[in-house]
Parts: structure tokens; C-alpha cells; sequence
């Protein structure tokens, strides 16, 4: 088939990307070892991206503008844990360069990728190479050489996902907990299902698959709960006296994996690892009406999650 870069075929796109990644929710959940081994990467990339598509399904589908700003709203709204909100992020830097198209073409596309990959860069206050953001950057560049190579859309697809892959797998020798567990990053793995599922679309390829079993870890067993901070705290904070720039100053020293991400004038989604939740929000709600609170114990999610792989590692002896 021949990319359109209509709405429709946008749509399609992504709702083929959403469904070749469900096979792989458990896979990923299985190799979450950093920032904290807690074991729930796959889903909360899985309900980032069906808020999207739930978005999706009633929106507008005569621009390509319009498709990306109901996905990057749908994403920020659904958006779970570090890596949800970072591919949210980048749905929003898609939606700001593309806003105002009718429809796109392989430039587009390609500049798009770019300010995808910086959105998420910065909107996080402390980046880490070897994560999913290693993998939207190579995505992005791929884009970009592709251009420049004149290439079609199948090839360039085909060039942003195995670009994608290889910087997939160095994550494997960039962080010391991926290194030490043998594994690659689970959010940059999820990244590289969804552009899977793009590309295979794009290719007219099946995008249903077959469900991927849980990985087995062997050197995870017993590791200490790495993070300084106990809860993953998450909210949509609705105020028009307040800048993300006054909100990051607000919250930056109570806790760490801090990311805000603008949704609109005065509305933002943050995610903050702290050991104080309740009085974050006390202290936060000063600046305006607060919902969508979500608190995670990642302490009892480690040990479940070694708990779980312990189990696993019994049953394959």
C-alpha cells in the first residue's frame, strides 16, 4: 500500500502499533529492572496507548493535525509510570509540529520524530541514556538520514525500526541493573513493539501476532529495592496561577523521576517517585484542583515482582 498521510491512515497506523504491542505487555512487565524492578513497564505502556486509541475512535479523522492532537491529549489523560508518560510526551511533540496538517508526508514525519524525541528529553529533569529516550533519539535520527537518502515510506519505516532495535539493544551495556540482569530496557523495548506494529502497517504486513511469554531473570533474585524513594505518585494538576517552570521548582526536591508534562494552559500530568504522597498533594493543591491521583507502593511491587520471577526461575529448573 502507499503512505497517504491522510488522518485515517494516521489513525490506522497507530492503532496497528497499539495492537501488535498488546502481545508483548507481559514480556516487558517481566524485564522491568530499572529505575525500579517493579514489574508493571508493559502495563502501564498498555494503558497509555489504549487511552489513545479509546481517543482515537471518536475524533475527527479529516486532518492528520487533528489525529495527533486527540492522540497526544488521549495519551496525557491515560498516561501510567515513567515510560507511559515519556511516549505520551512524545505524542505531544508529534501534535505540536504537526498540528495545523492536513495531511503529512515523509518530511513531516521525519521532523515530527525529531521534536517527539526532544519533547521527551525535556521534559524529564533527570534523563538517562541507555532508556527509552536512547531509542526515540535513534528513531528520530533514522528518520532523518532516511530523508536524506530519498528513500520511500516502506524503507524508511523499515530503517526507523531496525535503527530502533540496535539502539534497543545497547541499552543492555549502558546501564549497570540492565547489564547486571542481562536484559534490555523494558521501556524502550515497549517503544520498539509500538513502531513495530506502525511499520508492519505501513507494510501491509498482519499487525495481531502471537502473545509473547514472560522473560525468566536469573540474576535478580534477592536485589535490594534500589530507589531512595517508596511511592510512584501520578496526578493532573488543573491551575491557571501556576507554570510548569513554578511547578517543577515546587516539587523537584520531594522526591526524584520527576516529569511534568503540559497538557494545555494551566493543566499538567506529573509523575514523582516519593516517600511523602499525601503531603505532596496537600502542598500542590495550594496551586490548584487536582484528579486522577495515582499512588504506587513500589516497595511491594519489587517484591512482588521478585517474588514472581523467583517462582518462574523454580519452575524452569
Amino acid at each position: 500500500m502507499a503512505w497517504t498521510g491522510t488522518g485515517n491512515e494516521i489513525a490506522r497506523a497507530i492503532n496497528a502499533g497499539i495492537c501488535w504491542f498488546k502481545n508483548y505487555e507481559e514480556e516487558i512487565n517481566s524485564l522491568n529492572v530499572f529505575p525500579v524492578p517493579d514489574g508493571d513497564t508493559g502495563k502501564n505502556i498498555k494503558n497509555t496507548l489504549q487511552a489513545v486509541k479509546k481517543t482515537l475512535a471518536t475524533t475527527d479523522k479529516s486532518s492528520a493535525g487533528q489525529v495527533f492532537t486527540a492522540a497526544s491529549k488521549g495519551s496525557l489523560m491515560g498516561a501510567k509510570g515513567c515510560s507511559g508518560i515519556i511516549i505520551s510526551l512524545m505524542f505531544q511533540g508529534f501534535a505540536e509540529k504537526l498540528q495545523n496538517k492536513k495531511k503529512i508526508g515523509l518530511d513531516d514525519f521525519a521532523a515530527a520524530m525529531e521534536g517527539a524525541s526532544q519533547k521527551a528529553w525535556d521534559g524529564i529533569s533527570n534523563p538517562v541514556k541507555g532508556t527509552i529516550l536512547s531509542v526515540a533519539d535513534a528513531a528520530a535520527k533514522s528518520a532523518k538520514a532516511s530523508l536524506e537518502n530519498n528513500v520511500d515510506s516502506e524503507e524508511m519505516f523499515k530503517r526507523v525500526l531496525q535503527d530502533s532495535h540496535k539502539a534497543l539493544l545497547k541499552t543492555k551495556h549502558q546501564l549497570p541493573a540492565l547489564k547486571k540482569a542481562n536484559v534490555v530496557d523494558a521501556g524502550g523495548l515497549g517503544l520498539v513493539y509500538f513502531l513495530e506494529g506502525v511499520s508492519r502497517y505501513i507494510m501491509a504486513m498482519p499487525v495481531t501476532g502471537i502473545k509473547a511469554k514472560r522473560k525468566v531473570i536469573k540474576n535478580i533474585s534477592g536485589a535490594p529495592f534500589p530507589s531512595a524513594a517508596r511511592y510512584c505518585l501520578e496526578f493532573i494538576l488543573t491551575g491557571k496561577s501556576i507554570t510548569a517552570g513554578a511547578l517543577k521548582d515546587k516539587l523537584i526536591k520531594k522526591g526524584n523521576s520527576l516529569i511534568i508534562n503540559k497538557a494545555a494552559a494551566g493543566i499538567y500530568k506529573v509523575h514523582l517517585h516519593t516517600n511523602e504522597p499525601h503531603k505532596v498533594l496537600e502542598n500542590t493543591r495550594k496551586s490548584g484542583i487536582i484528579t486522577k491521583i495515582k499512588i504506587d507502593d513500589m516497595k511491594k511491587q519489587h517484591r512482588d515482582f521478585l517474588k514472581m520471577n523467583y517462582e518462574k526461575n523454580s519452575d524452569s529448573n
